[in-house]
């Protein structure tokens, strides 16, 4: 996450994250500070044990107000690959023809 406004996130500020079938909170943590580069504060999360495969949001909490949230993203084997593979091999077909 950044911000130029360090008080963006307050210390203690926890993350979510939500399943889109259930709805249901799934994961939760700690948000952290970590540091100042480029004019802009940086804080982390760590979801790195979700493994199920599925659609999940992420919603930053402070004393249980949401701070900010993000659009449903999915969490599974090559979606990145599946996302992006037919537009570059296009435009990598078209820069070669």
């Amino acid at each position: 996450i950044r911000s130029t406004n360090k008080d963006f996130i307050p210390e203690g500020s926890i993350f979510e994250v939500i399943c889109r079938e259930t709805e249901e909170v799934i994961l939760k943590g700690a948000v952290k500070l970590w540091g100042e580069m480029w004019k802009n504060h940086w804080w982390e999360v760590d979801f790195s044990v979700l493994d199920k495969v599925g659609e999940y949001k992420l919603v930053i909490k402070s004393e249980e107000v949401d701070l900010c949230s993000t659009d449903y993203f999915k969490v599974g084997f090559h979606v990145l690959w599946n996302s992006t593979i037919e537009t570059v091999a296009l435009a990598q077909l078209e820069e070669r023809a």
